[in-house]
C-alpha cells in the first residue's frame, strides 16, 4: 500500500478517535484502519448491563431512552451476575467481508443481533453451554461473518456469563486476513503443544528409566499445563468433547486445581522443601488436602445444587488465594535456602517468575483490574512457554549430570568388584597356603615322627596308637576346614555346632550357639555360611581378645538371620574395611544375595548381622 494512503488512514483514525467518538461513541470507522491488521473495537463500543434476562427488542428501546447507562469497563468487568449488551456501529464507504472475533471461548451464551430501528435480527450465535455444533461459525472462539455494503450497520452483542468472571475482547478482521492469521495461529499453537507433549513424554521416560521422581513430577506438571492451556484456548471443547458442554464447564476448574497441585509438588521437589523447610512441606500437604476438599464440595454442588454458580465464584476465589500464597511461598523458600542451593534458586526465580507474571496478569484480568484487550495472546501462554523452556534446559542438563554420575558409579562398582574378586582370590590362596603349611608342618612332621617310631624296634604300641589318634584328629580338623563333607549328612546347624565345640575346646573362648526355627539349608548355601562363621571366629581368636562369643541362627519365612557377638576389644570398622578377612566374609555374603552389617566400637566388642534370603 502507498505510504500516502497509509498515513491518511492513520490520521483518519486519530480524527475519528478525538472527534467522531465524541458524537457517536459506538461507531467504528473501518475505512481508517489497515486492512491487514486486526482492529480492537472495544474503545468504540458501549456496554450495558441488565440483571434480568431480556430480549434484544426489550433492550434496544431502553438504551435509546437512556434508561440503561453505559458501563465504564468496556472489556473485562470481572466477576458479575449480570447480562452484558455491547452496542457498536460499523461504518465503511466500501464493500467488503469482515469477521468479528470475541476472543473468549468460555461464554455461556453469545448472540449477535443487527439493529434495524426497534427490531433485532439474529446474525450469529454461540456459547459453551450448548454443543459445539450449536455455533454459527465453527471455531474455538466466537466469530461472526459480517458483510459490509458501503452503509453503516448497527449491532448489539449479548454476552451471558453470569456468576463468573467475564471479559469480551472484540476484534475485527478482514476475511482474508482472519484466514491467514488463523492458519498461522494454529501452526504456532501446534508447535507450542507439541513442545509440551515432547517435554512431558521425555520427562516420563527419564523418570521411569532412572527412577527419578523429580522427572516424573515434572512430566505430570508439564502435561497438566498442556491440558489446561488446550482447554483455556477452547481446543478441548472443539476436538475432545464437542458434544459434552457439561464436562466443558467442569474441565477448566478441574485443570486449574490440578495445575496448582502439580506445580506445588514439582517446585517443592525441585527446591527440596522437605529437607530444608520440613514445616512448610507439611503445610503444603495440608493445603493439598484442603484444595481436594474444596474441589469435591464444588463438584457436589455443581452436580446436585441448582444454585451452584455462587459456589463457583467462591471456589475460584479460594483457588486464586492459594495461587497467590504459593507464589509467596516460593519466594520465601528461595530466600531461606539461597545459601544452600543457589543454582536451584536462580533456576526457579528465572523460570517461575515468567509464569508468575503471566498468571498474575490473568488473575487481574479475571477481576477486571486489567483489560484483556491489551493482550492479543493469553499471558499464561507466554509465561508457561518461557518457564517450560528454562526448566527443560535445566532438566536436560540434569539428565547429562545423572548419566555421568551413573557411569561414574558403574565404573566405581566395577573397580570394587575387581578388588573384591582379587581379595577373594588372595584369601583363597592364603587359605590354601595355610592348609599346605599345616600339612607340611603338622601332619607331615607327625607322619615323619611316626615313621621313625615304627622303625625303632623298641617302639611302644601305646605311644604309637596315641600318635595315630592325634594325627587322625589333625586330619579331621583340617578336613572340616577344607571341605565339610558332613554337611550333606547332618546339615549346616549340626556341623556348625560341632565346629563351635572344637573351637571352644581349642581356643578357650566360650561359645553359645542358639537356634530359632532355623531351616534345613541346601549345600550351596551351607558351605559359604560355614566359611563366613569360621572366618569370623578366627578373627575373634586372633584380634578380639574375647572370652565369650554368642551366635544366633534365626529362621523366617523368606530369609534367615545370623548374628555373631563377642565381648572383645572391638575395632574401627572404617579403618578395618579393607582387611582380607572382612572382604572375604562380605563377598561370600553378597554371593548369597545377602547383606552383612558390622557394628563395633573400641572396648565394646563387635556385632555381625547377616540377613540372607532363602532360595
Amino acid at each position: 500500500m502507498p505510504s500516502g494512503i497509509t498515513w491518511s488512514r492513520k490520521w483518519g483514525a486519530l480524527i475519528a478517535l478525538f472527534y467522531g467518538l465524541g458524537l457517536s461513541a459506538q461507531q467504528v470507522p473501518l475505512s481508517t484502519f489497515e486492512p491487514n491488521q486486526a482492529i480492537s473495537i472495544n474503545p468504540y463500543v458501549e456496554v450495558y448491563q441488565t440483571p434480568d434476562s431480556l430480549s434484544a427488542e426489550e433492550v434496544i428501546p431502553r438504551i435509546k431512552s437512556g434508561d440503561l447507562k453505559p458501563a465504564e469497563n468496556k472489556t473485562s468487568p470481572g466477576f458479575s451476575r449480570d447480562y452484558f449488551w455491547i452496542r457498536f456501529t460499523l461504518t465503511d464507504d466500501q464493500s467488503g467481508d469482515w469477521v468479528l472475533e470475541l476472543d473468549n471461548p468460555h461464554i455461556d451464551f453469545v448472540n449477535l443481533f443487527e439493529v434495524k430501528g426497534d427490531e433485532a435480527l439474529l446474525v450469529g450465535r454461540g456459547g459453551d453451554k450448548q454443543a459445539f455444533s450449536y455455533r454459527t461459525e465453527i471455531n474455538r472462539r466466537y466469530v461472526f461473518s459480517i458483510e459490509m455494503a458501503g452503509q453503516p450497520r448497527e449491532f448489539l452483542l449479548m454476552v451471558d456469563k453470569r456468576n463468573a468472571s467475564v471479559s469480551f475482547p472484540l476484534r475485527l478482521w478482514t476475511e482474508a486476513t482472519f484466514g491467514t492469521n488463523e492458519s498461522m495461529s494454529n501452526l504456532l499453537y501446534g508447535i507450542y503443544f507439541g513442545i509440551l507433549a515432547f517435554v512431558s513424554a521425555f520427562s516420563f521416560v527419564i523418570g521411569v528409566g532412572m527412577r527419578e521422581r523429580n522427572f516424573l513430577s515434572y512430566g505430570i506438571y508439564v502435561a497438566i499445563i498442556g491440558m489446561y492451556m488446550f482447554t483455556q484456548l477452547g481446543f478441548s471443547f472443539q476436538y475432545l468433547y464437542p458434544e459434552s458442554s457439561a464436562f466443558n464447564n467442569y474441565s477448566r476448574v478441574i485443570f486449574s486445581f490440578s495445575l496448582l497441585i502439580t506445580s506445588m509438588d514439582f517446585f517443592s521437589r525441585l527446591l527440596d522443601i522437605k529437607k530444608y523447610l520440613p514445616l512448610l512441606s507439611k503445610i503444603y500437604k495440608i493445603g493439598w488436602v484442603f484444595l481436594g476438599v474444596v474441589f469435591v464440595i464444588w463438584l457436589l454442588n455443581r452436580l446436585f445444587n441448582p444454585a451452584y454458580a455462587q459456589y463457583t465464584i467462591l471456589t475460584l476465589n479460594i483457588l486464586y488465594l492459594f495461587i497467590l500464597g504459593f507464589f509467596g511461598s516460593v519466594f520465601y523458600v528461595s530466600i531461606k535456602t539461597w545459601r544452600f542451593q543457589r543454582g536451584n534458586v536462580l533456576l526457579v526465580m528465572f523460570a517461575f517468575f515468567a509464569l508468575m507474571v503471566g498468571a498474575s496478569i490473568y488473575i487481574l484480568i479475571e477481576y477486571g483490574v486489567i483489560s484483556e484487550s491489551f493482550f492479543p495472546i493469553n499471558p499464561i501462554i507466554i509465561g508457561s512457554m518461557l518457564e517450560v523452556l528454562i526448566l527443560s534446559v535445566s532438566m536436560a542438563y540434569r539428565v547429562k549430570t545423572l548419566n555421568e554420575r551413573k557411569n561414574e558409579l558403574s565404573n566405581k562398582l566395577l573397580r570394587q568388584q575387581k578388588d573384591l574378586m582379587r581379595a577373594f582370590i588372595r584369601g583363597g590362596d592364603m587359605e590354601r597356603k595355610r592348609i599346605s603349611e599345616e600339612l607340611h608342618d603338622n601332619i607331615g612332621s607327625s607322619l615323619s615322627l611316626l615313621k621313625n617310631s615304627l622303625a625303632n624296634e623298641r617302639f611302644d604300641p601305646k605311644i604309637v596308637n596315641a600318635d595315630i589318634d592325634a594325627l587322625c584328629e589333625e586330619v579331621r580338623t583340617l578336613s572340616h576346614r577344607l571341605v565339610p563333607h558332613q554337611m550333606e549328612l547332618i546339615g549346616f546347624s549340626e556341623v556348625l555346632a560341632d565346629y563351635c565345640k572344637r573351637y571352644e575346646r581349642d581356643s578357650g573362648i566360650k561359645v553359645a550357639l542358639d537356634q530359632f526355627d532355623f531351616p534345613v539349608l541346601s549345600e550351596h548355601m551351607s558351605v559359604p555360611l560355614l566359611r563366613i562363621v569360621q572366618e569370623a571366629l578366627q578373627n575373634i581368636l586372633k584380634h578380639a581378645q574375647a572370652t565369650e562369643v554368642e551366635i544366633q541362627l534365626v529362621g523366617y519365612q523368606e530369609e534367615i538371620v545370623i548374628t555373631i557377638d563377642d565381648n572383645g576389644v572391638g575395632f574401627d570398622p572404617v579403618q578395618m574395611a579393607g582387611g582380607n578377612g572382612l572382604i572375604n566374609m562380605q563377598t561370600r555374603c553378597e554371593s548369597l544375595h545377602g547383606q552383612m552389617d558390622i557394628s563395633s566400637h573400641e572396648g565394646k566388642g563387635t556385632n555381625i548381622l547377616m540377613t540372607i534370603p532363602i532360595y
